[in-house]
């Protein structure tokens, strides 16, 4: 999610939902990072318990 930090208001969403086939989810796991690339329009995201 991208908030604003001035008005607060979100400016965008990730849906992350499909990263993981359903054989690959195990109990726990869940996406617990996101880092913005600076100057790039790229992402990192990390999860608990991911293959």
């Amino acid at each position: 999610m991208c908030i604003d930090p001035v008005t607060g208001v979100v400016r965008a969403s990730i849906d992350a939902s499909g990263l993981l086939h359903a054989e690959e989810l195990v109990p726990g796991a869940t996406l617990n990072g996101i880092a913005a690339v600076h100057g790039t329009d790229r992402f990192l995201l990390t999860g608990k318990f991911w293959p």
